[in-house]
């Protein structure tokens, strides 16, 4: 079930359970800084006249669009971990040091995003199957779009 509570105090709209319209995702808050993607411009490169069928396909490809852009943007981070080796000792920490724990964090926490987004946008789709519909592939691919778009920007800052 998806309601849509609005909070006049804060003019903002709170979204429970779990899945948000596309029109509202986290990821498309005005605040973002310019350079970062917005879900929003994903999911319109799908038209809404497509089959189910072909707009769960199209939102797939967005996915693995979006999939080679995070991988890119975590290798450029962990480039700029390898960087920190040329530097000198910085707070007891030798460059070699600091760009092992860098890299070794950079690994732990895209671990942790992937386990969260594929318990998150399964558990997306279970949602959807439990209440007896069909929709389960679309709000699952969605799920991920918004997921990859907000790993992205993140990996950007």
């Amino acid at each position: 079930m998806r309601f849509l509570l609005p909070v006049a105090l804060l003019g903002v709209v709170v979204l429970a359970p779990g899945r948000a319209a596309a029109e509202g995702l986290t990821t498309d808050d005005p605040t973002l800084r310019p350079y970062q993607e917005r879900t929003e411009s994903y999911l319109k490169r799908c038209r809404n006249d497509l089959s189910h069928v072909e707009k769960s396909s199209c939102y797939a490809d967005q996915v693995a669009a979006l999939r080679i852009r995070v991988n890119s943007e975590l290798k450029k981070r962990m480039a700029e971990a390898e960087a920190e080796a040329a530097d000198g000792e910085i707070g007891g920490l030798t460059g070699a040091e600091r760009a092992k724990k860098l890299k070794a964090g950079l690994k732990r926490t895209q671990s942790a995003w992937d386990a969260y987004v594929n318990a998150d946008c399964g558990f997306a789709l279970e949602e959807v199957s439990m209440g007896g519909g069909n929709g389960g592939d679309l709000e699952m691919v969605t799920c991920q779009i918004r997921q990859f778009v907000a790993r992205y920007n993140e990996l950007r800052r």
